[in-house]
This record gives structure tokens, C-alpha cells and sequence, in this order.
């Protein structure tokens, strides 16, 4: 299995929305559970996103996210979508 430095390494840099959201957590200053209550989402719900664990983000945690943290829904829903090219970027090919 690739870390992330070899996934960012193979993709380049294309920002995730884990990335997005663990960069405006630690700007705010603020801890993975303060966070998701921020966002009005549990903490595990918030681990899951901040660690691209959630392929498929529905369009009500999106809007909750950008209210929570002052971010375009947009820019967000794109993030999103790059970890599902990520991912399958990363799977391996089947025959």
C-alpha cells in the first residue's frame, strides 16, 4: 500500500478536502473534535473526511462544512470529488 507522500508524489499536488480541512483546523487552532463541532458533525465523521476516508460526501456534510468553515460549498465539492480520482487511481487494475 502507497503513504500519502508517495500517492501526492505519483498525482501531484492536487488538493483534497482532508488536505483543505486539516489546513483551515490547524489555522484555526483548533482540535479534530472542536472542529466537527463547528461543522456539526461528529468527531468520527470529521477523522474520516480530515484523513480522505469518505469517498462519497454527501451535499448536506458539504453545506455543513463550508458554514462551519467559511469556505465555498464549490471549492469543497471539488476536493471531494479528487479523492475518489485519487483512490481509483490507486486501485489496482483487474482483468
Amino acid at each position: 500500500m502507497l503513504r500519502k507522500a508517495d500517492t501526492q508524489r505519483i498525482l501531484g499536488s492536487v488538493e483534497t478536502l482532508g488536505e483543505i480541512l486539516l489546513d483551515w483546523r490547524l489555522k484555526a487552532g483548533l482540535n479534530q473534535s472542536d472542529a466537527a463541532r463547528r461543522c456539526g458533525v461528529t468527531p468520527q465523521h470529521w477523522w474520516l473526511l480530515e484523513n480522505d476516508q469518505r469517498p462519497n460526501v454527501s451535499g448536506d456534510t458539504i453545506d455543513k462544512l463550508a458554514r462551519g468553515t467559511g469556505y465555498a460549498a464549490e471549492r469543497l465539492l471539488i476536493a471531494a470529488h479528487r479523492i475518489r480520482h485519487k483512490q481509483s487511481a490507486l486501485m489496482p487494475a483487474t482483468a
